[in-house]
């Protein structure tokens, strides 16, 4: 919870009254159980199964009537060239890493394209080497050869789904399968391209950027594309941020520093010494096309650099684009994009940059429960 919410649930509610409505949801903004809301009414239907008492095992427990089935683990195929080669992550390289499915996952999205086929777009936000290489021990990588391939399963991944029997398994070499990486070149478009503090060393005009990071939840737009959120960009960057002068800026977003992700030791564009503009191409939401694999990926300026938890578009009733989103750091805000110009849907040349202008606003809520 932001510090204003807190702030504003401290005034309204007394501790006692806070207790007895949370287990209710209502300070989640959820109805009371005995709504005759239809949705809650569907959802009571729809999800009438027996409850699972708590386990602590190894075993993977479902509730009795219903069945589970892996799709996709990491490092599962997507192409052809590694099929024949066994997932071993001792040995992976980052190449092969790039041809396979990434790590750490929770944001889905689901095409169809027919009744047995569609696409999965599945982020992958960050990687715990502990966890993922047998010489390693902490969440960072130390081994070279092990950045590499931390690098490789960021992202996201794109995968064609074609049905079989009861279960659904990924196409390898669908047309539509795409890895996308803390390499894959990108755009920055809005009101930021081109300024003076995203040019770098390897990018003097501000607007070719390469690589996404720590990419959180995310959305579907209403033309048929992915909106994907970069969340804790402070992990990445290395470097002493004392006297800088971004050092207020960094400071604000837990930029710099030795701990974190050892990218710097195989690309020095994650030293800030080196490029100290770089970690302001990051934060950003950015937006790509699922079935045109050759599409450029852009970061949307115009939705505010933050640590974004998510980004849903909804139809305005005049026809704009409303995205709500949310700073996932400590104490910090709600945010509301509104498009300047409205969805027209069917023209999708017009909207692919719906998303470049319009008014993003900050929450600010008062001690009545109203928000302005």
């Amino acid at each position: 919870m932001s510090k204003v919410l807190s702030k504003v649930v401290d005034i309204r509610l007394s501790r006692r009254t806070a207790l007895q409505l949370g287990g209710s949801g209502l300070l989640l903004g959820c109805l009371p159980k005995k709504s005759t809301s239809p949705k809650i009414i569907e959802m009571e239907r729809n999800f009438n199964f027996q409850n699972l008492p708590p386990f602590r095992d190894q075993q993977h427990h479902v509730a009795e009537g219903f069945a589970v089935s892996v799709v996709v683990r990491w490092g599962d195929p997507l192409f052809s060239e590694v099929v024949d080669i066994p997932f071993d992550p001792q040995t992976m390289t980052p190449t092969e890493q790039e041809k396979r499915f990434g790590y750490n996952n929770d944001f889905i999205a689901h095409f169809s394209l027919t009744e047995n086929a569609g696409l999965l777009v599945v982020n992958h936000e960050s990687t715990t080497a502990g966890i993922m290489f047998p010489n390693e021990t902490g969440y960072h990588a130390q081994s070279l050869s092990n950045i590499k391939v931390e690098m490789a399963a960021h992202g996201l991944s794109v995968l064609e789904l074609q049905k079989k029997d009861a279960s659904w398994l990924p196409v390898i070499d669908s047309k539509y399968n795409r890895r996308i990486t803390a390499s894959t070149p990108m755009e920055l478009s809005g009101p930021v391209a081109g300024h003076d503090r995203v040019k770098t060393p390897q990018d003097s005009s501000g607007r070719a950027v390469k690589g996404t990071i720590h990419n959180c939840s995310g959305g579907v737009t209403p033309w048929g594309t992915v909106l994907s959120c970069e969340e804790n960009i402070n992990h990445y960057f290395y470097g002493e941020i004392e006297g800088m002068a971004q050092q207020d800026d960094y400071q604000s977003y837990g930029i710099g520093g030795t701990d974190g992700y050892q990218w710097h030791k195989i690309d020095n564009r994650f030293n800030l010494s080196f490029a100290p503009n770089e970690p302001n191409r990051f934060g950003w939401v950015i937006e790509f096309d699922p079935k045109d694999p050759n599409s450029v990926p852009k970061k949307r300026t115009a939705l505010g650099r933050l640590c974004h938890e998510g980004a849903k578009p909804v139809v305005n009733f005049d026809g704009r684009i409303v995205i709500f989103m949310g700073d996932d750091g400590p104490f910090e805000h709600l945010y509301r994009f509104v498009s300047s110009r409205p969805f027209i849907e069917g023209d999708n040349k017009y909207n692919q940059d719906l998303l470049d202008e319009g008014e993003l606003s900050v929450a600010r809520f008062s001690p009545e429960g109203k928000v302005d």
